[in-house]
């Protein structure tokens, strides 16, 4: 079964729970299906529109147009929010191994909080539209309709690391 939407922003895989999730962000709601397509849940109603949305073990966490990041289990029982007062979410990447999450906002900040506290850290000023983490190495991967680039966690060593043309969405796979 193909899975058909428009009105997506964001979307995540869970390959240990056998389910693929969606943020839709014109209906505001985060939907999840089956790998194959079948079984098509609305697991969260929002009060405002989800964008990005990151898996983290057994929690589910997005930002929304209001400039929250929040988390809930994976079937969305307990939501709650960590995060407020930000501008509006591009990507949004959670490192539970070290403890932090990352966000990139529309206005080019480029953000982390520890997860204990959610203090939000500046780590750079330069526009992406997507970002994904590799804990294996060490670093944060930027993505805009140009260029990937890449810097260390700490938000140290921002550089370009491919030059093309044509894509915004970015996925790491750290073997």
């Amino acid at each position: 079964t193909a899975l058909t939407t428009t009105n997506f922003y964001d979307i995540e895989v869970d390959p240990a729970g056998g389910k693929v999730y969606w943020s839709d962000w014109a209906n505001d709601r985060i939907q999840r299906a089956n790998l194959d397509g079948s079984g098509v849940e609305t697991i969260l109603t929002l009060a405002a529109s989800a964008q990005p949305i990151d898996i983290a073990g057994t929690k589910l966490y997005w930002g929304d147009i209001d400039g929250n990041i929040m988390r809930a289990n994976l079937d969305g029982t307990s939501p709650e929010t960590l995060v407020t007062g930000l501008g509006v979410l591009e990507s949004l990447a959670v490192d539970s191994a070290n403890g932090y999450i990352y966000w990139n906002e529309d206005n080019g900040l480029i953000q982390r909080a520890p997860m204990n506290t959610y203090i939000p850290e500046e780590l750079a000023d330069a526009f992406y539209i997507d970002m994904d983490i590799d804990t294996v190495n060490g670093k944060i991967y930027l993505t805009d309709s140009d260029e990937v680039s890449e810097m260390n966690l700490d938000g140290s060593n921002l550089r370009t690391a491919v030059s093309y043309s044509g894509a915004w969405v970015l996925a790491v796979d750290s073997a």
